[in-house]
């Protein structure tokens, strides 16, 4: 965690700071019944982190985003300055999040790249000449 806060405290001003992980920071709901299983029975990998909380502190005004996986279905939690952000599983919801960002800010709130297939029968438009 010290070395974690001393790269945000040694980066430049004006940048956005984003944080990723693959586990969560803070509690978040169970997606399916294994998740609800592991968590009923203790077993730590289906938990948030044990010091997430501590970490989440830690972070107000060094960071501006934390971005993370591990559950699948995608969540936002705003905790003090931060703003928290569970992709998802990307593969299930054949869908992802983008960000973008300029002058140390995100430009507007993330919006979802759909990575669905396109088929001709889907998009007669396709099949029209230009």
């Amino acid at each position: 965690m010290d070395a974690i806060c001393a790269a945000f405290d040694r980066g430049p001003a004006g940048a956005l700071r984003v944080l990723l992980l693959h586990h969560h920071l803070l509690p978040l709901p169970d997606d399916h019944v294994m998740e609800r299983v592991a968590t009923h029975l203790g077993w730590p990998n289906a938990r948030e982190l044990a010091r997430g909380e501590e970490l989440v502190a830690r972070l107000q005004g060094r960071c501006d985003l934390v971005l993370h996986g591990h559950r699948h279905q995608p969540a936002e939690i705003e905790a003090g300055s931060l703003r928290i952000f569970n992709g998802g599983c990307s593969t299930g919801l054949q869908a992802c999040r983008i960000f973008a960002a300029a002058g140390g800010e995100l430009v507007h709130a993330p919006r979802w790249l759909d990575a669905r297939p396109v088929s001709f029968a889907d998009s007669p438009a396709l099949l029209e000449p230009a």
